[in-house]
Order: structure tokens, then C-alpha cells, then sequence
């Protein structure tokens, strides 16, 4: 016991000051551990919208897909400015991972039978990270200002998930919407806070820990495009899992997940060739936009695993609204890649590159639309949709090839 009083500062370290956090360390193991988690969560998400699309129902699938990703992005926030190598780090993430674990054996019935289930999950992961930003504050006094906004905004929203327990399941609906809503617009209020913080701080101190706190590093862009490659890879599970399901495999549904395939690796060319591990341009609301337009993109993946679902168990009785469950996520998809490229720090020599990327995706979008309203059959929807979403992939391949030639050709 004495060895452990005598070393307790080297196992169990304060929070790590934004200030001195590494720009271009490598994500951890405890990491990669903690966002696997949310692959069991995002999977057990496809199985609301199994063999009921519905507008209501969609709108609760956007919404808890909204409150895991939230969940996700704050805890990954922590551990990118304040988490060590240390027991501390570990043990606490380690408990985020059991609440995480509470979501997902929930998350199926979270807006019926388990909603109380849900809210006591979510509500004990909020209280973790309130009580990990509480404790920030008073380990480092300079970071306080920044700390002290989480600390009462996670302890509100913590209070209506612990309300919604004691109510019916329609209202505790609404009282998430709003936690959630209530939360998406903490990071806007960090700039003002700051400044009203300036009587007891000194303003150099603040402008520091303001600019370290709030700027993107290089590991966080590449936290984004993990979570980003699991979603993907939860989709092709879903089409192998759900094939697996059917007893007697026919030709169409063979094309069908063949042509997903083709859907799923175009997605992936365009995302990290031209979006991945690049940094944003260092404003603070633009980093906030290039974080928050990553939810949108892994939703619209994420849709695209109901649309799998659907298709090989339910696409007799769902084709009209299968058909947009399908074109509806690719040009969600589309249209956020062409504002994340609004959003990145790209070199001069590269921005006609960017400039055909953005108008082939434009145009892929507008040829999903006409997809969608005319009437096709399922396969045929199916192949037109992977040859459009592959259009902005061809034209990057093709002004990247010409950029390399006469990059050589000058040498």
C-alpha cells in the first residue's frame, strides 16, 4: 500500500492540460477499444427501421443515432485534450464503456418498452462526463472557464434524461429532443464564456487555452475517420449478416448485394482520397461546422444499412419507400462531402481537383433525385445508383491522374 501512495501521482494522474497535449500522437489502444463499442450500438440501430419505415419511426431512428454519435463525439473530445496513459484514463473509460453497454441492450425498444432502460444508460454516461469535466476545472484553474459551461450543460441535460425515467414513453421523447438540441449548441457558447471570464483570468491565458482547446489536431481528424470506416464496415456486415438470414438465396438478391458493395466502396473512395485526414481551415466556426456535418455523413451510412435490411428481407412490401431509403442517404452523402470540401485547408495546386469533385457530386445528387422519382424496379434503382455515386470518383480519379502527369512532367 505504500508503494501505491508513494507512486499514486504516476498511476493516477491529473487531467492532462490542453496546452501540452501532443499535435501528432497516435491513437491508442484504449481508443480503438472504446469506438468498437459503438459498432454493437449502431448495428442494433439498423433493427428499428427493419420492416417499418415509417416517418415516425424515422425520425426516432435519426434521433438516437444523433444521441450515440453525440455520446461518441464527447467522450473522444475528452480523451483527444485531457486523457493520459494512466489507471485514471482507463478506469473511466472503461465505466463510459459499461453505460455504452446499457444504450445498446436498449437502444432497440429505447422509445417503448425500454425507454427507461435507455435514459438510466444515457443519463450514468452523462454524469460521467460531468463529473470528468467538474474535476478538469478544478485540477487546472486556467481551463475552468471552459470546463464550467460542460459542467452545467451536462448536468441540465443529465436532469431531463433522469426525468424522462418517471414519465410515458411519448414524453420522454421529447424530453431527449430537447437534451439533445439543448447540447448540440454548448460548443458556440465557449467564445462568449470566455470573455466573460476575463475579470479573474488573464486574457493572454484565456486566448491560449481557447485556441488549444477548440483547434483540430491531426489524431481527432483521424478519431473522425475511424468512426467513420467502422459505420462503413458495420454496413457491409448488415449485407452479409441479413444474406445470411435468407434460406434460399435468389439471383436478385446476389446482384443486389453485389451492387451495394459497388454503392459502399465508392462511398469509401470518395470520403478518404478527398476528405479523410484533412485538417479543417483553423476557424472556430468552421471547425464546428466540419465536426457537426460529420454526423450527417455517418447517418447517411448509417441509413444506408436500414436500406440493406429492407431490401433482402422486406423489398416486397417496402418499395417505394425502400427505393429513397436508398437514394435518400447517398445524396445526404453527397451533399455533405461537397460542404465538408468548403470546410478543409486545401493547397492552391489542389483546388481545381476540388473544384470537378464538387460539381460531378452536384450532378450525381440530381441524378439521384431522378432516380428516385421515376419509377424503376428495385434492381434497376440499385445499379443506376452505384453508377451515379461512382461519377464523382471517376472524375477525381481523372483530374488527380492529369494533376500527377504534369506535377512529373515539370520536374
Amino acid at each position: 500500500m505504500k508503494l501505491l501512495q508513494d507512486t499514486f501521482r504516476i498511476w493516477w494522474q491529473k487531467p492532462s492540460s490542453v496546452t501540452e497535449r501532443e499535435k501528432n500522437r497516435e491513437i491508442s489502444y484504449l481508443e480503438l477499444f472504446y469506438d468498437l463499442v459503438y459498432v454493437a450500438i449502431v448495428i442494433e440501430l439498423t433493427h428499428i427501421l427493419a420492416g417499418n419505415i415509417s416517418l415516425g419511426v424515422l425520425i426516432q431512428y435519426i434521433a438516437l443515432f444523433s444521441m450515440v454519435w453525440w455520446a461518441w463525439l464527447n467522450g473522444s473530445l475528452y480523451h483527444e485534450l485531457h486523457g493520459n496513459n494512466d489507471v485514471r484514463t482507463r478506469i473511466f473509460t472503461f465505466i463510459q464503456m459499461l453505460s455504452l453497454a446499457g444504450m445498446w441492450i436498449f437502444t432497440h425498444n429505447a422509445f417503448w418498452a425500454g425507454y427507461q432502460g435507455f435514459a438510466i444508460s444515457y443519463a450514468l454516461f452523462l454524469s460521467i462526463l460531468t463529473y470528468l469535466w467538474w474535476r478538469t476545472g478544478v485540477y487546472d484553474r486556467d481551463h475552468k472557464p471552459f470546463s464550467t459551461p460542460y459542467v452545467w450543460w451536462f448536468s441540465f441535460t443529465t436532469i431531463l434524461f433522469v426525468i424522462s425515467i418517471f414519465t410515458i414513453p411519448t414524453v420522454s421523447f421529447y424530453l431527449w429532443g430537447i437534451a439533445i438540441v439543448f447540447s448540440l449548441f454548448l460548443p458556440f457558447t465557449l467564445n462568449r464564456r470566455t470573455q466573460l471570464k476575463w475579470t479573474t483570468h488573464t486574457k493572454s491565458s484565456l486566448i491560449e487555452h481557447r485556441e488549444a482547446a477548440l483547434s483540430i489536431n491531426p489524431s481527432f481528424v483521424e478519431r473522425l475517420w475511424l468512426l467513420t470506416i467502422i459505420i462503413l464496415g458495420e454496413a457491409v456486415i448488415s449485407a452479409v449478416q441479413w444474406a445470411t438470414f435468407i434460406e434460399t438465396l435468389r439471383m436478385s438478391d446476389i446482384v443486389h448485394i453485389m451492387w451495394f458493395f459497388g454503392i459502399i466502396f465508392s462511398m469509401w473512395w470518395i470520403y478518404f482520397d478527398f476528405i479523410a485526414r484533412r485538417l479543417p481551415v483553423q476557424g472556430t466556426i468552421n471547425r464546428f461546422i466540419w465536426i457537426y456535418l460529420h454526423l450527417f455523413l455517418t447517418l447517411s451510412i448509417g441509413l444506408l444499412s436500414v436500406w440493406v435490411y429492407n431490401t433482402l428481407k422486406y423489398a416486397e412490401y417496402l418499395q417505394w419507400a425502400n427505393k429513397w431509403i436508398l437514394i435518400a442517404p447517398l445524396m445526404l452523402f453527397l451533399f455533405t462531402i461537397i460542404l465538408l470540401i468548403q470546410t478543409l485547408d486545401i493547397r492552391k495546386e489542389l483546388k481545381r481537383f476540388y473544384w470537378f469533385g464538387t460539381i460531378a457530386s452536384a450532378v450525381s445528387i440530381v441524378l439521384l433525385w431522378i432516380i428516385g422519382v421515376i419509377d424503376f424496379w428495385t434492381t434497376i434503382t440499385i445499379i443506376s445508383a452505384m453508377f451515379v455515386i461512382f461519377i464523382p470518383v471517376v472524375a477525381w480519379f481523372f483530374v488527380w491522374i492529369d494533376h500527377a502527369s504534369t506535377k512529373i512532367n515539370t520536374q
